[in-house]
């Protein structure tokens, strides 16, 4: 297998980007960029897109090939703090439990979930 690239974009790249597409006449285009750019998806990945694999309701994405072959599924949450806190890999994979699913999706820190309020009574 060939050795996977990491690209991020560097200080003042973002502003660039964003004003070459909103310079242009292409209707979209900066909504599509941004897609891109927060989903890490492939140019095939987006415009393969069809509404059986798109749930807007359920803010989720379902790319049925992936360029590793399986299938995937992407869903979009707007968190509090701006990122995801993952457990480590171990021997490059990463076991999380569906609880600590639940708490990322949730923008929780799975490490010490805190909660917002204490129940009066229970029952």
């Amino acid at each position: 297998m060939p050795p996977s690239r990491d690209r991020r974009l560097h200080h003042g790249e973002m502003e660039l980007i964003r004003d070459a597409a909103l310079a242009g006449n292409t209707v979209y285009i900066w909504d599509v960029i941004q897609f891109a750019l927060e989903t890490a998806m492939r140019q095939s990945e987006i415009l393969g897109l069809t509404w059986q694999t798109v749930s807007i309701s359920k803010k989720m994405v379902f790319l049925p090939l992936t360029k590793n072959g399986l299938g995937m599924s992407l869903y979009a949450k707007r968190l509090e703090k701006g990122r995801f806190i993952w457990p480590s890999p171990a021997d490059g994979v990463v076991a999380i439990s569906p609880a600590q699913l639940a708490y990322m999706l949730d923008g929780i820190d799975w490490r010490s979930p805190r909660h917002t309020f204490r129940p009066q009574s229970a029952g």
